[in-house]
């Protein structure tokens, strides 16, 4: 697409070819308004008004792949599809309205969702954690779902964090980073590498439950942004969910403890989950730090980021990574 009016206008083709549908109406469809609101790496949000009622249309920000096909962002609308739907009896989640991967329509896939009323969470009350954990239990109670992903925990990311400590350590992209840090890097990623899990049934999971993604109304609170559930361990969702809400352990002990008063079994590994999950967002930041001074990826979503804001989740996992014993407490990372 070539700018934002190109964007709207497709939309709205859209909108008016299968709106009748999603609205199960046959009589006069009106658009009252289409605003593109987000981009994330793998998806631009356009939040659509129909007849009065407010949808989120998911579309991929995934370009078609060297093949001319565009295999990676079918099956990641695909996943997000499927896990939304297997999810609809729980109501934690949007309701799924429309799936298309024929990518014929815009030529990338999409699918519409019910737009959530509320607010991101700017602070996590103490009951916000026992809603989330009665969730989570409820959530990590399904052990299949048909199509799914599944990443056991001794798969995740590995290319990738062995590439990306590659590229620091060896390649034209290491300057980005001090040399002390540096040096300390393959100790560190040697400590992740020799943590040996425990094998567990593996159980659907959220992914990437952040602030952005628990929408507050009134009283109640949503999850959003379920791209990246998957089967999994359900120790790595609530670690990642400790990490991406900063929750100090006095938070972290009451939420176990309604999670598992809530159903939710007992986690073992937890410290071990956490220093993975803080080793490979530093990592991650660093290198969404690098995309944006070397401007790699989709320009407008390029447009919308701030390098600064990954040079300070970068040094908060830093943080953590000192605390978890990754690192020795006296280095310091600097990201230039």
């Amino acid at each position: 697409m070539a700018n934002s009016n190109d964007e709207i206008a497709d939309i709205r083709k859209i909108i008016r070819k299968i709106g009748p549908g999603i609205l199960k109406d046959n009589g006069n469809l009106r658009i009252n308004s289409i605003s593109r609101i987000s981009s994330g790496e793998a998806h631009h949000n356009y939040l659509i008004e129909l007849n009065g009622k407010k949808f989120i249309l998911r579309e991929s920000a995934v370009r078609k792949d060297k093949t001319g096909g565009n295999s990676w962002a079918i099956n990641h609308i695909e996943r997000e599809y499927k896990a939304l739907k297997s999810i609809e009896p729980l109501k934690i989640a949007p309701k799924m309205y429309y799936k298309d991967i024929s990518c014929r329509i815009i030529k990338r896939p999409f699918i519409i969702i019910d737009y959530i009323e509320g607010k991101q969470a700017a602070r996590i009350t103490k009951k916000d954690l026992k809603v989330l954990a009665e969730m989570l239990a409820k959530l990590h109670r399904i052990h299949e779902l048909r199509g799914a992903r599944r990443e056991s925990i001794r798969s995740f990311n590995k290319e990738y964090m062995k590439k990306r400590v590659e590229n620091l350590l060896n390649s034209n992209l290491s300057y980005h980073v001090n040399k002390s840090f540096r040096t300390s890097l393959k100790d560190a990623y040697e400590k992740i590498r020799k943590i040996k899990f425990k094998k567990t049934a593996l159980s659907l999971i959220h992914g990437d439950i952040g602030r952005e993604n628990i929408i507050r109304n009134k009283a109640k609170i949503e999850l959003i942004d379920w791209e990246g559930a998957r089967l999994s361990e359900p120790g790595f969702d609530i670690v990642t969910m400790f990490n991406r809400l900063q929750l100090n352990p006095k938070q972290k002990r009451y939420f176990m403890e309604e999670y598992l008063r809530s159903g939710g079994k007992d986690i073992v590994q937890l410290d071990e989950y956490e220093k993975l999950r803080c080793f490979d967002r530093l990592l991650w930041a660093i290198f969404e730090f690098i995309k944006i001074t070397h401007k790699i990826g989709d320009k407008e979503t390029l447009k919308m980021r701030d390098r600064k804001t990954y040079v300070k989740i970068a040094h908060f996992e830093m943080k953590r990574c000192h605390s978890l014993g990754l690192f020795p407490k006296n280095l310091r990372l600097v990201i230039k």
